[in-house]
């Protein structure tokens, strides 16, 4: 199914997930020191299991569920929004919807809104109808 095929909106933001699930994310601000820090100590850790415990499956399952562990403490770095909106909007969207302005334009959110889709969108999003549409490459309604 395409993404410009209608859907029911409960599946809209099934679709959002997905397209933030399979697209690749180049780390900014303070994600790469993070994602080098989470590195650094389990590599550490390994050393120690390595060192310590004998070769056995034990040890194998250790260093298995250990870059498990390393690759969902970078998956949680990665879903750190306010730090990303942060970063690139100047404010987190909680931030925007309380001061009731648009997180990238700055204008009053509600004169950027031209649907009560674009409210809905405003209150996932922080983005008025009009920044959206501009994001994503839609149009004005």
């Amino acid at each position: 199914m395409s993404k410009e095929n209608k859907i029911p909106e409960r599946e809209a933001l099934s679709i959002a997930s997905i397209e933030n699930n399979f697209t690749y994310h180049k780390p900014f601000g303070s994600r790469q020191e993070r994602y080098e820090r989470i590195r650094a100590l389990g590599k550490e850790l390994a050393y120690e299991f390595s060192f310590s415990c004998p070769a056995s499956k034990e040890l194998s399952l250790a260093m298995t569920n250990l870059e498990t562990s390393i690759m969902w403490a970078n998956a949680a770095i990665s879903a750190l929004k306010d730090d990303m909106t942060n970063d690139l909007f100047g404010m987190t969207k909680a931030e925007a919807i309380k001061k009731g302005v648009c997180i990238d334009c700055k204008q009053p959110a509600m004169s950027g809104c031209f649907s009560d889709l674009d409210v809905r969108e405003y209150k996932i999003s922080g983005l008025c109808g009009r920044c959206f549409n501009q994001i994503t490459g839609g149009g004005d309604e």
